[in-house]
Order: C-alpha cells, then structure tokens, then sequence
C-alpha cells in the first residue's frame, strides 16, 4: 500500500489505507520529480561511462516496486523520452501526457522500451496505455530523428511482458548453471517471458518486436528502491539483469546493463 520509507504518510496509519493502489494517481507528483532525478542519473552515468547518450534503453519495471514508490520507475521513463503526465485539479488522477518541447529539455529523447513484469501488467493496465499514447503522439511529432527516434516511426509497440495469466521468467535452473548451453536458454527463456506487446487490457503475441527492440538496444536498467535487499542478496535482481544479458547474447552485439540504487531517494546512484 506504499512505502512509509519513500515518504509515503499517506497510507498510515496502517488500516486506514484499505487499499493497495489507485492505478490512475500513478505515477504522483512527488514521484515524478523523483522520476526526474533518476533520469538525471542515468543520463550522467551513461555519458560518464560510454561517452554518448543511450540509443536504445530497456526499462524493467516491477508492479510492487511500482506500488511503493507510486511510480517513479516508471515516471524515469517519461522523462527519459521527454513527456510528462498530465494530472486532473483535485483528484491528482493522470488523465493524459504532456509533450516538453525539445527547447525544453537537457538531452535527446531516448528510445525507450519498457519490459514489465505480470503484476505490473494487470495492476497498472493505465501506464501501459499512457506510455503507448506517448510513443505514438511522438511519432508525429515535426522534429530531427536526432532529438526525437520515435519521429516518423510506425512501430508503436513500447511495452513488452509476459503472456496474459503468466508470471515470471521461466528460466529455472539456467540462471544458475554456469555453462554456454544454459546461458543461452536463459536468454530465448527471458525473450519468451517478454514476447507480449501490452497496451492496457490488450496483449497481442509479438515475439519479433521484442527480439528486435533487445537487438538495438544498448542500454537496461533496473531500479531498485528497497533497501532490505540487496543486489547480491535477492536472486530476482540476478535473474532479470543477467537474464537480459543472455537474450542480448542471442540477439547480438553488447548493452551496458546497469542497476540504479534508488533507495535513498536524495542520492540515487547508477
């Protein structure tokens, strides 16, 4: 029901928040402008690191960290390709995205795509919605492929998960046998769990697009917000980054592949 930790006071005290999520305030205002932190971090560890900005960037996106935080993994994402949500007086409910000018913002747009976990696609069905909507509002957008890879393209498919009523990524043993064999199919394993284009309600059996968004890409991230776990500790961290790792493997070519520690919210670190 949120995170008291993330500055959540709304939801104590514990039994007056009767329930967990209100999908359409996500993400909140507060967690926008944290979303807009992590972009920055992002952005600078990338530019530190391999000299350029990110071409093609995967977000992994969980639903219970989404819960926590009220969105701000997924409010990064919007940053990162230069929208932001557009939320109605009173209710703070986001009804659409706003598009920030090109003048307006401190880096190119970035090609994102979002690869969301199955809590993720049933709880915030509006997110996967919104995001699409943005993708394609700037698809016909007057603007240089330099500052805008979405200007003119006609493939909208952003959001990519597993298959309706299925959950996790399936690798079994693979992600902990350290041969060639099982590396690979750990990565046509992560590729299967990821082969849904999710827009809201609706999935639709893409196995191409995905494979085709991995092979461009050359940047993941994944956030992490709790601060009871840690990256050595919790095998979901492993299994997802490394999992992404080996279908890049499959796919060709190399991605940076980062993991942004967002658990003190004043100093998240790439």
């Amino acid at each position: 029901s949120g995170s008291p930790f993330r500055g959540r006071s709304d939801v104590l005290p514990t039994g007056r928040n009767i329930f967990t999520t209100d999908p359409r305030s996500v993400p909140t205002r507060a967690a926008f402008a944290q979303g807009k932190r992590l972009a920055q971090e992002l952005i600078r560890h990338h530019l530190q690191t391999e000299g350029d900005y990110p071409k093609g960037l995967i977000v992994d996106l969980w639903g219970s960290a989404t819960m926590r935080t009220a969105g701000e993994e997924f409010a990064m994402a919007l940053c990162l390709i230069g929208c932001k949500p557009i939320w109605d007086i009173g209710s703070e409910r986001v009804s659409g995205i706003e598009v920030t000018p090109i003048a307006e913002l401190d880096h190119p747009r970035i090609d994102v795509t979002l690869r969301v976990s199955g809590l993720f696609r049933d709880v915030f069905p509006t997110l996967s919605t919104l995001f699409n909507q943005a993708v394609r509002t700037l698809s016909m957008r007057d603007e240089s492929p330099d500052w805008n890879p979405f200007a003119g393209r006609s493939d909208h498919g952003a959001t990519f998960g597993p298959a309706p009523g299925h959950f996790g990524l399936g690798m079994g043993a693979d992600a902990e046998t350290l041969t060639p064999e099982a590396r690979a199919r750990a990565g046509e394993a992560w590729l299967s769990a990821s082969s849904w284009a999710i827009d809201g309600m609706d999935a639709t059996h893409d196995p191409d697009g995905i494979a085709a968004r991995v092979g461009t890409a050359d940047t993941f991230v994944h956030l992490q917000d709790l601060p009871e776990t840690d990256i050595l500790l919790a095998a979901d961290y492993a299994t997802h980054e490394a999992g992404f790792a080996a279908a890049k493997a499959v796919t060709g070519g190399r991605a940076a592949i980062y993991h942004l520690d967002n658990t003190d919210p004043d100093k998240p670190r790439a």
